[in-house]
C-alpha cells in the first residue's frame, strides 16, 4: 500500500523586494484544480539577491491518485489553475520571520 511518492524538482521564483533576504524553510499543500493532490517543502537555505530571479530545490510528496486521478480532464485542457498555500521563513540580518503564502496561477500545458 502506497501511502504517497516523492518527487524532487527545482522552483524558479522572483524577489520582488529592493533588498537581499535568505530564504530558510518552505512548505505548503498543493492543489490542482481545486483538488488536494500533496505537499511541497524545502529546508535548503538559499541567499535571495534583490530583484532577482533564484531557483530553489524542493521536495514534492504526491498523494497517490490525487493528481493521477483526475488526470484525464486535464489533458484536455490548455491551462491548469495549480494552487500553493503555505508559508516560507524568511529573514535578513539575522533575524527570520514566517510569511505566509496563499498563491494561485494558471500554467500552460503543453504537448
Amino acid at each position: 500500500h502506497l501511502d504517497a511518492f516523492g518527487l524532487n524538482a527545482q522552483l524558479l521564483l522572483h524577489n520582488p523586494n529592493t533588498f537581499r533576504i535568505t530564504l530558510k524553510h518552505m512548505e505548503g499543500d498543493i492543489a490542482v484544480e481545486g483538488k488536494h493532490i500533496g505537499f511541497c517543502s524545502s529546508d535548503t537555505t538559499v541567499h535571495i539577491m534583490p530583484r532577482q530571479d533564484f531557483s530553489l530545490p524542493v521536495n514534492i510528496q504526491l498523494k497517490p491518485g490525487g493528481l493521477l486521478g483526475s488526470s484525464l480532464p486535464l489533458l484536455t485542457q490548455d491551462s491548469i489553475l495549480i494552487k500553493f498555500d503555505g508559508f516560507v521563513r524568511i529573514g535578513r540580518s539575522g533575524i527570520f520571520i514566517k510569511y505566509n503564502i496563499n498563491h494561485e496561477a494558471k500554467m500552460p500545458i503543453r504537448f
